[in-house]
């Protein structure tokens, strides 16, 4: 699938061969930065290729330049809208959205789970448009929260930042 916005920016869930080289180091800087800034959890680079090879990752370009990521994360329960990330210069301009509803109708279409976001303050409020709804930690299966010893505020856990939203419909 290939959406074209008017500012230029192409959004495409599947990358040939070329294309996911040249995203795959500059997708992995991005999450680095804002995992450094404590804006998201770090990304490793197999799980970046993982979500291209299987068709679970949609990215953002401008021009040949990778600008915006999310990918679908596949849990034994669930399946996540995760790892999102806008380049700085195009934010505020409607691409995490874009990023968001095209993750969700692919995840739709390719899972017959229940779809969730473990959301910052940007991803929530536009996961709620999109009909998320909060949820408490204890209404989700553990295996969710496997990830939040790699988080900076996982000292604080269960009382922490971080929240979970179920996508009803």
């Amino acid at each position: 699938m290939l959406t074209k916005l008017k500012n230029g920016v192409i959004v495409v869930t599947q990358l040939d061969q070329s294309l996911q080289e040249r995203a795959l180091t500059r997708i992995e800087q991005l999450i680095k930065e804002e995992a450094n800034a404590n804006n998201m959890l770090p990304l490793a680079r197999s799980e970046i290729q993982l979500a291209f090879d299987k068709n679970r990752a949609v990215t953002a370009f401008s021009g040949k330049k990778p600008i915006g990521y999310v990918y679908l994360h596949l849990w034994q329960h669930y399946i996540e809208i995760s790892g999102i990330v806008v380049h700085p210069n195009f934010r505020q301009q409607g691409l995490g959205l874009i990023l968001i509803k095209t993750a969700l109708s692919l995840a739709k279409r390719s899972f017959d789970l229940p779809i969730i976001i473990l959301p910052n303050k940007v991803s929530g409020k536009i996961a709620k448009q999109l009909g998320f709804t909060h949820k408490d930690k204890t209404f989700f299966h553990p295996e969710i929260w496997s990830t939040c010893p790699t988080c900076k505020d996982y000292q604080n856990f269960p009382n922490c930042r971080c929240s979970c939203m179920v996508y009803e419909t």
